[in-house]
């Protein structure tokens, strides 16, 4: 991994102004399962140069009914959502695909928010440039799209 600074937001307003001043180069983290992982296999297009930490920001790990809706705050833990009796009664096909992401360790510290965004899981982006170099695509600037002819498994959305 390559150096970057690290802040702690304590208030969301706090976790945009630190993503303004970085202006694109600077990274959101919270439960870090997918964004750790990127940047020791260093696939990104270009590295942050900051991490935004949004741990520290309190009240945002909600998982609770407010006038008839289901709502789940973006640092709800994969763990916590896939056993909450609440999001079970509500929306069990939710609770059930939390329950199925990674193993208990990875649900323990993963979040829900994380989940939605974390960055493109094509295999094709994902190469590890440590096996033999950084393979080339569209979706990191350079080259063409390598899953339309080739291995689209487990791809979400193809077109």
């Amino acid at each position: 991994m390559r150096n970057f600074a690290h802040y702690d937001a304590r208030s969301i307003s706090e976790a945009v102004k630190l993503l303004a001043q970085h202006k694109g180069r600077a990274k959101l983290n919270a439960g870090g399962t997918d964004l750790l992982s990127v940047l020791k296999d260093d696939i990104l297009p270009e590295y942050p140069h900051a991490i935004v930490n949004i741990k520290t920001i309190g009240d945002l790990d909600y998982i609770k009914e407010e006038a008839g809706v289901l709502r789940i705050g973006s640092l709800a833990r994969l763990f916590d959502v896939g056993r909450s009796p609440l999001v079970t009664e509500r929306s069990p096909l939710l609770a059930e695909a939390a329950h199925t992401v990674g193993n208990p360790q990875i649900r323990k510290m993963a979040t829900l928010g994380g989940n939605l965004c974390q960055d493109v899981r094509c295999w094709y982006y994902r190469y590890p440039s440590s096996i033999v170099g950084s393979i080339q695509c569209d979706r990191k600037g350079k080259g063409p799209c390598l899953a339309i002819k080739g291995d689209t498994r487990y791809h979400a959305i193809m077109n």
